[in-house]
């Protein structure tokens, strides 16, 4: 039995050793040897039960501290696991907000470009029409001065006439030399080229009032009768209808030339429109790329930082993995310790039953 007693009281000094580090070698060779003396034998074990009961009580203040400790690093470790995660969703969010800022400029900075080129197409086509009007105007002036030459030709043959006081067929007039070698039939060559010229402004007048006159004109310049002009009535009616040719040439070419200046006028202030559309437009395209930049320069720092939080977060990983085997090692060991204890506190009981 004593043998048996010395054995287990060696094996609770040794473990109490190793866990506590409170007692020495010495003082269990020391009550082994004081084991051997009955008297002394309970009052050792006594002394040894309570300092293995110290020892209990720190290596479970110690595995309290540790639970406390291990816990508040799991929490700590998953907050800023969580923290990370929420930095890299609110970093994807603007991610994708940039993307689509991006996509929104482009689209208006490709509408604008769009405008541009359309304007300035349509203030090509305006420019071609103001030097159409222009081009018109000065093709039916010099139409209408054609057409009043005619009539100015005929004005002077006509005043010739009024100032003649002979048989106007035997008479040299001012500006007309007279033909006698026609003997009275045809007296004026000249007439005829006036007819001529009468008979083409006829065909392409499209006034029905200067049609009219013209042909007026025409019957009584192609009349046979020998004294046509002799009459100065009629002579001063064919004087009448001149005039108002002249001056109907004349209110049409101001009517056309208002009517093409008010065309010019509006095409201008169109192009003066679309050029400061195309402006703004430009200067929008500007602003744009600017901003395409800004947010290409955004995106940029938002992949940096991306990058940046993932690596945190798979260092944080690994660190919690780390500290949770750690904890969960060092909880085992304790746990071992324990039931050590507990199995030595059961020893103990029995022993001192023995040695009672």
């Amino acid at each position: 039995m004593r043998t048996y007693s010395t054995i287990i009281s060696m094996l609770v000094l040794l473990a109490c050793a190793n866990a506590t580090k409170t007692v020495s070698y010495s003082d269990i060779v020391y009550s082994l040897m004081e084991l051997n003396d009955d008297d002394q034998s309970l009052e050792n074990l006594s002394n040894i039960h309570v300092s293995l009961a110290e020892s209990k009580e720190k290596l479970i203040a110690f595995d309290d501290d540790l639970r406390f400790k291990c816990n508040l690093a799991e929490k700590t470790g998953s907050e800023k696991l969580q923290s990370y995660g929420n930095q890299l969703i609110a970093l994807e969010q603007s991610k994708t907000e940039n993307s689509a800022s991006q996509t929104a400029v482009r689209e208006q900075q490709e509408e604008a470009s769009k405008i541009i080129t359309t304007n300035q197409e349509n203030i090509d086509n305006l420019n071609v029409k103001i030097s159409s009007e222009k081009a018109t105007l000065a093709n039916n002036e010099r139409s209408r001065a054609e057409r009043v030459l005619i009539y100015k030709r005929l004005q002077n043959f006509v005043q010739d006439e009024l100032a003649s006081q002979a048989d106007q067929r035997k008479t040299d007039m001012t500006s007309i030399n007279v033909d006698k070698s026609f003997s009275g039939q045809t007296s004026f060559v000249q007439l005829q080229h006036i007819r001529s010229d009468l008979t083409s402004i006829a065909a392409k007048a499209s006034n029905p009032m200067t049609k009219s006159m013209i042909t007026t004109l025409l019957l009584i310049t192609q009349s046979n009768n020998k004294n046509l002009f002799a009459d100065q009535g009629l002579v001063t009616k064919v004087q009448g209808l001149l005039n108002s040719l002249v001056q109907k040439e004349l209110e049409a070419f101001q009517e056309e030339e208002a009517a093409a200046n008010n065309n010019i006028s509006s095409f201008k202030s169109m192009i003066s429109n679309l050029s400061e559309e195309a402006d703004r437009k430009k200067q929008e395209e500007l602003m744009n790329e600017a901003e395409i930049s800004s947010l290409e320069l955004a995106a940029r720092n938002i992949d940096n930082e991306i990058k940046s939080f993932t690596r945190a977060q798979d260092r944080q990983r690994k660190k919690n993995a780390v500290q949770e085997d750690l904890c969960r090692k060092q909880e085992d060991l304790i746990k071992l310790h324990l039931n050590d204890f507990e199995l030595l506190e059961s020893q103990f009981s029995d022993l001192k039953n023995n040695l009672a």
